[in-house]
């Protein structure tokens, strides 16, 4: 039920009488999960697009998701049954990848150049930022333009910054036809593209 209401200022303020108003009310709709379990979800953003996952009270998931972009070329693959907390047990409300300046972090390996550079970042309800752990490690996978690759490079794979250096993610694939990377990750943080 919306209502619209007007509070006693004294002052004139209905400027809207004789016009129309209108709203725009999105609304999503899921299946509440059976047997009384209570149902929470975790927002995933993927550069810009979400996707709702659905999990219970502990932050495990529901079903199987794949979070994509809108182009399809960024993703993470949740399966069902991926735990998505933080370390003090805690269900994210929002995981969002986004790019990142690759100026304000530590460089690669040597002789590697940047690029790509992301943040994988998790949220609390309260918009705390927050290191977020995904039990089993779960699929991410970055497509990136060819043309982004410096002339006769070849990408060293998918790295994750993790107490000041960059280490190299378990690589599923790497497909130099499309520059696409798929790697294994189990946490939040930056996340960054090296070439040789």
């Amino acid at each position: 039920i919306w209502s619209w209401e007007f509070v006693d200022t004294g002052a004139p303020q209905n400027d809207a009488q004789g016009d129309g108003l209108s709203f725009n009310i999105n609304y999503l709709l899921v299946d509440i999960p059976v047997g009384g379990s209570t149902y929470n979800f975790v927002i995933v953003d993927i550069l810009g697009k979400e996707t709702v996952v659905g999990t219970d009270i502990n932050g495990k998931t529901l079903e199987t998701v794949i979070a994509t972009d809108r182009t399809g070329r960024f993703s993470l693959h949740l399966p069902e049954g991926t735990t998505i907390t933080t370390a003090d047990g805690m269900v994210p409300s929002r995981i969002s990848l986004n790019t990142a300046n690759a100026s304000s972090l530590p460089s690669g390996p040597p002789g590697a150049e940047t690029v790509a550079v992301y943040n994988l970042s998790g949220y609390l309800r309260n918009g705390t930022l927050v290191r977020a752990n995904i039990s089993p490690m779960s699929e991410i996978v970055v497509g990136l333009d060819a043309s982004a690759l410096p002339r006769g490079s070849t990408i060293m794979g998918l790295y994750q910054l993790d107490s000041g250096s960059w280490g190299r993610l378990s690589p599923i694939s790497e497909t130099t036809v499309t520059w696409e990377v798929r790697s294994y990750v189990g946490n939040t943080g930056a996340l960054a593209v090296f070439a040789a």
